[in-house]
């Protein structure tokens, strides 16, 4: 990312564009980061391993990646 990311010049102001593409997409990123913690429950944890009496959530955002907290944040930092 560090690849593409623009160059930082306070004498060029953004685009006209950049700025809501860049509050929708960062948006779209904390939503989605936000709804799959709030999917996780009571199986949330800080740790790389299974909370005990948790279960593998498979629907909602989890039935579409296997990682979308990690895809929240990613997105959220695009946006930035």
């Amino acid at each position: 990312m560090i690849f593409f990311a623009p160059v930082v010049d306070d004498s060029v102001p953004p685009t006209l564009l950049a700025v809501p593409l860049g509050l929708v997409v960062g948006g779209f990123g904390l939503g989605i980061a936000l709804l799959a913690i709030l999917q996780l429950g009571g199986s949330l944890s800080i740790f790389p391993r299974p909370v005990d009496g948790g279960s593998l959530v498979q629907n909602g955002v989890y039935a579409l990646a296997r990682h979308p907290i990690y895809t929240g944040v990613i997105l959220s930092a695009l946006g930035y």
